[in-house]
């Protein structure tokens, strides 16, 4: 659907669909040895951006099934993809 998209000062790494599914990949890496891993690079500050760009998308590009999210870590040659977790709330104006 998108790569690197720049929504203001955010940006959203990847949007991806398969079927009614809508999911944003974050992608990290880090060198090995790096002082903070890839797994532990998205913080809580960090999520709630992501989660203001995609919102912020998703009113531009209304989408009607499932949205999710999911980090994906990169560490010299070693690929980890995290649990993918549900965001539907985000589809939801209040």
């Amino acid at each position: 659907m998108a790569w690197r998209q720049k929504m203001g000062r955010w940006e959203l790494d990847l949007l991806l669909s398969r079927g009614p599914e809508l999911r944003l990949l974050e992608v990290k890496a880090r060198r090995p040895g790096a002082w903070v891993g890839a797994d532990t690079a998205v913080e809580p500050e960090q999520r709630l951006r992501l989660q203001r760009a995609l919102r912020g998308w998703l009113d531009r590009v209304p989408w009607p099934g499932e949205v999710s999210f999911q980090r994906v870590s990169w560490a010299g040659f070693r690929c980890r993809f995290h649990p993918p977790e549900r965001w539907d709330a985000l589809k939801i104006r209040r």
